[in-house]
């Protein structure tokens, strides 16, 4: 693998991926958005809670690549509104968005300053995944649970990651789903795979010393290193909301 080739493609394709996460919750309901918060299991008494700010992108991952509105995600929608340029950077990523997909994936090796050799645990697959910031704190062995973009010789993260500790390891492996072959569960319907999102993500955020691991690409504001989980807070309508458009949370996800 040409990790120069691979840095290069991956820094042009990420500041692509920052514009069309800006514009992709635009898309979003605010039904769509209490779906999303329910099924996470981050919904409560009217309001999304969070242990985490850093968990707003983990919730606006979820309400836009696994709600669907007539059999349809927010980027289907997006790309029905606005056809991008045929064989042009924007339709290669976002034909890369409509490929997208969760798994849990365990480092094998650190390439520093370009990103992580990994395995996917449910496909029974390995992968070279770019991201220069993760490369700098990732360490061999830890698994991470996120959504991947596949682009040809090498994934990219969706945004904000969850790492499971191993007592959540283990609930995970008591799913339903992890019972059925692998090839089985990377073909999952729609609506399945959803349903195992969520319940991944569900066990994740239930775990009080799950670690959070936030990715470059999702947001304004990124972390420089994993962040502790803090104590559980609901967000003020008047503050920023926790996804990173930038607009207070009763402009966005708190409509």
């Amino acid at each position: 693998m040409d990790y120069d080739d691979v840095l290069i493609h991956y820094t042009q394709i990420r500041d692509v991926t920052r514009q069309l996460n800006s514009a992709l919750p635009e898309l979003l309901s605010k039904a769509t958005i209490e779906h999303a918060a329910k099924q996470l299991g981050i919904w409560v008494k009217g309001s999304v809670v969070l242990d985490h700010m850093d968990q707003g992108p983990v919730l606006l991952d979820y309400a836009i690549h696994d709600c669907r509105v007539d059999g349809r995600n927010a980027v289907d929608r997006y790309l029905a509104q606005h056809p991008p340029v045929p064989q042009s950077e924007q339709e290669t990523i976002l034909g890369a968005m409509q490929r997208a997909y969760y798994s849990l994936f365990q480092i094998e090796a650190v390439v520093p300053g370009v990103g992580v050799h990994v395995h996917d645990m449910f496909r029974e697959e390995r992968h070279f995944l770019a991201d220069v910031r993760f490369s700098q704190s990732a360490v061999k062995g830890l698994v991470v649970a996120t959504r991947v973009f596949p682009f040809g010789d090498f994934l990219m993260t969706a945004g904000a990651a969850l790492a499971p500790d191993a007592d959540t390891m283990e609930a995970i492996t008591r799913l339903p789903w992890s019972s059925r072959p692998r090839r089985e569960i990377a073909n999952l319907a729609p609506e399945a795979r959803a349903d195992l999102n969520a319940a991944i993500i569900r066990l994740c955020l239930q775990t009080q010393n799950t670690a959070q691991v936030v990715y470059q690409g999702m947001g304004e504001n990124e972390a420089e290193e994993p962040e502790a989980v803090l104590p559980a807070r609901q967000v003020g309508r008047n503050e920023p909301c926790p996804c990173g458009s930038g607009k207070k949370y009763k402009k966005c996800c708190g409509r």
